[in-house]
């Protein structure tokens, strides 16, 4: 295997991983783990240089399901750097939006950052701007600019003060649809409104 870490930074290398190619993938340790979890004694951690561009577009619909093909697509191809699935109750409730209701906002949106580091930023957000373009005409929907309120979602995301209770489950996106269904469902059993979710 590789020198030690220490090792590594007197020869002036990068960080070399032990595992080769493979990344670790921390959902599969997660749920593989099914409640039990060991302690960890040593770790590395890869860090993602600041951009020096950045910029975020949204792909709008009707229907969640309208989104699912796009996605898997848009996840396929490696686009954008933070891809985020807002519902209209969730995108009337973001910190910075003034006017609070939610009959302008679409029932469905997605949020796509883009950003450029290190070599070629400007070019590299732009390659992906054109693609992105043309993915969401591929699937008929239509790419905006994010307006400046939602780029900052991401961001606001983590910072914000929870007043509701959050369900964690991972599934896969075809069958989110199911979920939400089921979610309206037992909200209008317990007369809790649907807007709100």
């Amino acid at each position: 295997g590789p020198p030690s870490l220490e090792d590594q930074w007197k020869a002036g290398l990068a960080q070399v991983n032990q595992q080769g190619p493979m990344a670790t993938d921390l959902m599969r340790l997660l749920t593989g783990a099914q409640g039990s979890m060991g302690i960890v004694v040593w770790a590395s951690i890869k860090c993602e240089l600041l951009p020096a561009v950045r910029k975020h577009f949204s792909v709008s619909a009707p229907r969640l399901d309208d989104l699912i093909d796009f996605c898997y697509k848009l996840e396929r191809l490696r686009l954008g750097d933070e891809v985020l699935m807002l519902n209209q109750a969730r995108l009337a409730a973001m910190p910075g939006r003034t006017n609070g209701g939610s009959l302008a906002l679409p029932p469905w949106m997605v949020v796509i950052g883009v950003a450029g580091t290190a070599l070629y930023p400007h070019e590299k957000v732009d390659v992906q701007e054109r693609e992105l373009w043309n993915l969401a005409q591929e699937f008929g929907l239509e790419l905006t600019t994010a307006a400046p309120e939602i780029a900052v979602i991401c961001d606001a995301h983590d910072t914000e003060v929870r007043s509701k209770q959050e369900i964690f489950f991972l599934t896969t996106l075809d069958r989110t649809p199911r979920f939400v269904e089921t979610v309206f469902a037992a909200a209008g059993r317990h007369d809790y409104p649907a807007s709100q979710i």
